[in-house]
């Protein structure tokens, strides 16, 4: 959580990225099992690469920025971009990110779960 000060004086809350992404992760893993989640990442990153071969370029990002060189320079045949898909790209990567986060989130646990199980090690006397 960061605060800030406004202008009235009174401290503005605002929760970190971090917070919000793992909220997210244990939202998802509530609902997907470990092993159907890393099917469907495997979907996910299917449709990413799908969408770069669609538009030639490895981002959303870097299709903006083709875009607009194109633009300024005069080059290329400025074909409009389907927005709809450039949008349904952007959700694909983001809930690709969110999977992969949570499946990280998953993984991490086991290897909790499975130390606080594990008898503790004898030292050596």
């Amino acid at each position: 959580m960061t605060t800030s000060t406004g202008d009235t004086g009174g401290t503005h809350y605002r929760r970190s990225s971090e917070s919000l992404v793992v909220e997210q992760a244990a939202d998802i893993l509530s609902e997907v099992p470990p092993d159907e989640l890393r099917e469907r990442i495997t979907e996910l990153r299917k449709d990413v690469r799908s969408y770069q071969e669609q538009f030639g370029v490895e981002s959303p990002d870097e299709l903006s920025v083709a875009r607009t060189n194109e633009v300024l320079s005069e080059t290329g045949d400025h074909a409009a971009v389907d927005e709809e898909a450039l949008q349904d790209w952007k959700t694909t990567r983001r809930n690709l990110a969110f999977a992969n986060a949570a499946l990280s989130i998953a993984n991490a646990q086991k290897f909790v779960t499975d130390d606080s199980q594990s008898p503790p090690e004898a030292s050596p006397s």
